[in-house]
């Protein structure tokens, strides 16, 4: 849940004009939350390398099965890439990251090439390719849970 607040939060952000005094706060609050996240990712992948996902449902068509499979791999990919793009983003500009009361280094300085890359890739390719990724895959659960009546679908994702 804290993963898909960060892009709106983010959107907004940079929406605040520069001489507001509370713009940078907002800044300090989006990066650091997106380190967590990063963090906690890391820990995520950790922990399933040592304990098995549920099993899928043997319910599911191949192609539900290969979508599914898709879509948690992507959701993944996001929550590695947004935080990395971001720092990439900030230190391109010659800014600082910030987890919480820490500034992370940066590894160079600003550089106008790596600045365009990261922004687009920060800014326009990554939320708009999560939203449909995340549309599709919320679809996905609530066709199981209402159309194929599977009702075991939820039950398997909260255990």
């Amino acid at each position: 849940q804290l993963f898909v607040v960060l892009v709106p939060m983010g959107t907004f952000t940079t929406m605040i004009p520069y001489d507001v005094e509370y713009r940078q706060v907002y800044y300090v609050i989006h990066k650091s939350l997106g380190l967590t996240v990063f963090l906690l990712a890391g820990a995520r992948v950790a922990w399933q390398m040592t304990s098995p996902a549920p099993k899928v449902s043997p319910r599911l068509k191949d192609w539900e099965r290969v979508m599914a499979r898709g879509a948690h791999i992507a959701l993944y990919v996001f929550l590695f890439a947004f935080p990395i793009s971001g720092f990439v983003l900030s230190t391109s500009l010659g800014k600082l990251s910030h987890f919480y009361f820490w500034d992370l280094p940066m590894f160079w300085g600003p550089d106008e090439a790596s600045l365009a890359v990261a922004r687009l890739i920060h800014k326009i390719i990554l939320p708009f390719t999560f939203y449909l990724v995340f549309l599709a895959h919320i679809l996905g659960a609530m066709k199981h849970q209402y159309v194929d009546k599977q009702d075991d679908s939820f039950r398997r994702m909260v255990t």
